[in-house]
């Protein structure tokens, strides 16, 4: 099983994909890709810890693993969140 995290269709690096039944982890690469090998026939869920200021639609997807489809691939994709500061000086009336 594999899958990638994008945002904002970027690949992301550094994200943690889990996956249950298994209390497997793996960390997304350069290509925001990730992979669990040699999985046994059967349904999972793949969570990810997305990276700070972001959302996504989902973070986490079942995926179901048989004969038939070895190889299950699935997608993440998600925003950065709007950010924004403000500069300047305070000024105390008086002082």
């Amino acid at each position: 099983m594999s899958g990638v995290v994008r945002v904002e269709g970027q690949p992301t690096s550094g994200v943690r994909a889990s996956l249950s039944p298994g209390n497997i982890s793996d960390w997304t690469n350069a290509t925001g890709s990730f992979r669990f090998a040699g999985l046994d026939s059967g349904s999972y869920t793949v969570t990810i810890t997305p990276p700070r200021l972001t959302a996504f639609d989902s973070v986490a997807k079942p995926a179901t693993v048989s004969r038939a489809s070895p190889h299950a691939f699935m997608q993440f994709n998600g925003a950065w969140f709007p950010t924004a500061s403000i500069r300047g000086l305070v000024a105390i009336e008086g002082k």
